[in-house]
């Protein structure tokens, strides 16, 4: 619209200028003064350089280069990627990128991040919800900069309306283009990652010191301390520490849990639900040449990953400051086994919308009815859910998995998930339970001495499938890659359930310096806790599969423990991953793997229900310990929100 606009004017202003237009002359000549004409030509001019001015600002965006925004803002993208800039993928086409309607949501959401408040102060809003049913975009004239206040006083008061809406907006075309992937692109610099990591940054703001905090930030008479060097209260207090656990009618966890025989057609889950969600134990397993691979015996177990609401309902019962007070309590448990509820209606014969979300809003309904929560409106309760949160977010045409993470009343509360939504804060995610369930601080010492006197023969490994009818999914890229250097690359087909038994994946991953872990059905991949365990360097090609899901488990800096390889690089052809593995040096290795030894593998253990690691803290105590931080600053974080 601006170039028409610019080159009509180029245009009758080259006729009135060269004298051609009869009509022009007489008018200008003959019936206007010499005053007049001239504050027509310049008010012409005028016009003319603001069209020319808007135009080349429009033509030049899309060329920009986000690497140079990034170094003229010092950085921060969230603050200086200016309206209409596209990223990279878009620019290239990349099956990845949005399309122009989700980008132009993006471009909102920016705006949703820093708004002016007309004092040339920029504040940010508390979060609210679509309770007043509007979740639509708001039209691109009413951000033009950032968003004027005066004009639209109701987007002061949440920003979470249009998050919410750029989410929905962002899945609905993921889900048209790649079936329900998450939308964060293999590109680190692509501008929906950099919004995606911004969100991270605000969960980890909320967060206790990052791992490695069990050497650095303890006290000398064992009292914990903040990353300010402010001291908590002692370990053998409770206050701020209690943890109310709601008794919810045995139909929203009991009763699922029974129903253990018929979730899953073709799986009977009863063994896995077994031992507090632990399932059953492994037998005694050793390796080629007769060693026990899986040490200390006896505290292995055949897990399933989306127990994760049992193991995490028992342990918080068996939690030392649990309450039956309401009124003591700082963090109020709500034991839904949602997973569960949105597993058995995927394949039944008889589902619909409504029963889909029957149990949900039960759950809403019933929740609004408690005290605790009618002062909280849920800012204080956690929920875990043990599956990822797209089977929660179910578009209003679709008809897999539920609408409970949409639901307004539930978007202050804290859900810890298997892979968590990027683009809301108050999604966390949280390790999957694995094979080793230790009882004692002796269990983990005897594990990490394993995997630290592992021979390693081996130099990469993949357990997986290729992929080979999907052409687009860099599994058969990584398989390609491994079956040509067969001496390099070790690939364990996941056919027969062979990815299934502990004791195969366990000695492949010790066995290996490096581990390749591309997305899986979603971008997500639990294997990746597999091989941190075993000691072997993960290889990862998407963000969400780990940088962008674990804030209080995984640290900050990437680099210090695993290997990142851009998935469009590996799409492209552009990239093998054995020669960029083989230029890291054996140094680098070997540091790489302590890190992983000393600060992460045993915040990814779940022990065993009444187990004490002394001196260690398992994945449930991480989170516990973020969960109490987290809501014990909760008036704070919105005085930073609000100035």
């Amino acid at each position: 619209m601006a170039q028409g606009f610019f080159f009509f004017f180029l245009f009758l202003s080259t006729k009135m200028m060269s004298g051609t237009s009869i009509m022009y002359h007489f008018y200008a000549q003959v019936l206007l003064p010499y005053r007049r004409r001239a504050f027509l030509l310049l008010s012409l001019f005028l016009i003319m350089l603001g069209c020319w001015w808007r135009t080349s600002t429009l033509l030049l965006l899309p060329f920009s280069d986000s690497h140079q925004l990034l170094q003229d803002c010092g950085g921060n993208a969230a603050t200086c990627v200016p309206l209409g800039a596209t990223t990279a993928a878009t620019r290239e086409g990349d099956t990845d990128s949005l399309d122009s309607s989700s980008s132009t949501t993006l471009l909102l959401y920016k705006e949703s991040l820093k708004v002016n408040n007309g004092q040339g102060q920029e504040v940010g809003i508390n979060s609210d919800d679509e309770a007043d049913g509007d979740t639509e975009s708001p039209g691109r004239e009413q951000v033009a900069g950032f968003l004027d206040p005066t004009d639209e006083p109701e987007l002061m008061e949440t920003v979470d309306k249009l998050r919410m809406a750029l989410s929905m907006e962002i899945m609905e075309s993921e889900r048209r283009a790649h079936e329900g992937d998450a939308t964060i692109t293999g590109d680190p610099s692509a501008l929906q990652n950099l919004y995606a990591s911004k969100i991270m940054d605000e969960i980890r703001s909320m967060s206790l010191a990052p791992q490695g905090r069990n050497k650095e930030n303890k006290d000398v008479d064992g009292g914990k301390t903040e990353p300010d060097g402010k001291q908590l209260s002692s370990e053998s207090s409770c206050e701020g520490k209690y943890v109310y656990v709601y008794k919810l009618p045995s139909h929203f966890n009991e009763d699922l849990v029974k129903m253990c025989n018929s979730l899953v057609p073709w799986l009977d889950l009863c063994e896995y639900f077994e031992n507090s969600g632990l399932g059953q134990p492994v037998g005694k397993t050793n390796d080629s040449v007769g060693t026990q691979v899986l040490v200390p015996e006896g505290q292995w177990f055949y897990t399933y990953e989306h127990a994760l609401e049992i193991v995490y309902h028992t342990r918080v019962l068996q939690y030392r400051c649990v309450t039956s007070d309401p009124n003591l309590a700082s963090l109020f448990y709500i034991p839904y086994y949602g997973g569960l509820d949105v597993i058995r209606w995927h394949w039944a014969p008889n589902a619909t919308n409504e029963k889909r979300d029957a149990l949900g809003w039960q759950l809403v309904e019933w929740l609004e009815s408690q005290p605790p929560w009618k002062r909280s409106g849920g800012k204080d309760h956690v929920l875990v859910l043990g599956k990822i949160s797209w089977e929660f977010r179910r578009q209003e045409k679709g008809n897999w998995g539920s609408r409970l993470l949409e639901f307004s009343q539930m978007q202050e509360v804290t859900k810890l998930l298997l892979e968590r939504n990027p683009w809301h804060v108050n999604d966390v995610g949280v390790p999957p339970p694995t094979f080793f369930h230790p009882k004692s601080g002796a269990d983990v010492q005897t594990w990490l001495l394993q995997v630290q006197t592992s021979g390693r023969t081996g130099f990469v490994s993949y357990a997986g499938k290729d992929s080979p009818t999907d052409t687009s999914n860099i599994r058969m890229v990584i398989a390609r890659q491994c079956r040509k250097e067969p001496k390099l690359c070790k690939f364990l087909e996941c056919e027969q359930d062979h990815c299934w038994q502990p004791a195969a994946t366990m000695e492949l991953f010790l066995n290996s310096h490096f581990c390749l872990q591309p997305p899986g059905d979603t971008s997500n991949r639990h294997a990746i806790f597999y091989s941190l365990m075993a000691g072997c360097i993960p290889v990862l090609f998407h963000p969400c599969t780990a940088y962008l899901q674990y804030p209080w488990h995984l640290p900050q800096n990437s680099t210090s423990y695993s290997v990142y390889i851009p998935e469009n690089d590996m799409r492209k052809g552009t990239v093998n991953v054995l020669d960029v593995l083989k230029r890291i040096s054996i140094r680098e290795r070997e540091e790489m793997k302590q890190r992983i030894v000393d600060n992460i593998i045993p915040g990814l253990l779940y022990a065993k229900p009444g187990a004490d690691l002394a001196p260690h803290k398992d994945a449930f105590d991480l989170t516990l310990e973020n969960l109490l931080y987290r809501v014990s600053h909760l008036n704070e974080l919105e005085q930073i929100a609000q100035n």
